[in-house]
C-alpha cells in the first residue's frame, strides 16, 4: 500500500464519521433515547479502536514516513 492509499483510507474513515457518527448523536438527541446514546458511544468507542489500529499497522508498513505523515495530519477532524 503506499502513501496515496493511506490517505484515501483516512479520508474515507473521517467522511465515515462525518456521514454516520455525528448524525448519530443528533438522532440521540432528538429522540432522548438512553440506549439509542449507549449504542452510538460504544460504536463510536469500537471505530477509534479500529482507527488505532490502522495506525499501528501503517507505523509497522510504512516506519518514519508515516510518523511524519501523522504529525501534520490531525487523526480526527
Amino acid at each position: 500500500m503506499d502513501h496515496k492509499a493511506v490517505q484515501a483510507m483516512g479520508k474515507v474513515t473521517m467522511e465515515y464519521i462525518k456521514t454516520v457518527l455525528k448524525p448519530g448523536m443528533g438522532l440521540k438527541v432528538l429522540t432522548r433515547s438512553g440506549i439509542l446514546l449507549g449504542l452510538v458511544t460504544l460504536f463510536q468507542i469500537s471505530v477509534h479502536w479500529i482507527i488505532l489500529a490502522e495506525e499501528r499497522w501503517c507505523i509497522r508498513k510504512f516506519g518514519d514516513r508515516y510518523r511524519e505523515y501523522m504529525k501534520r495530519v490531525r487523526r480526527y477532524i
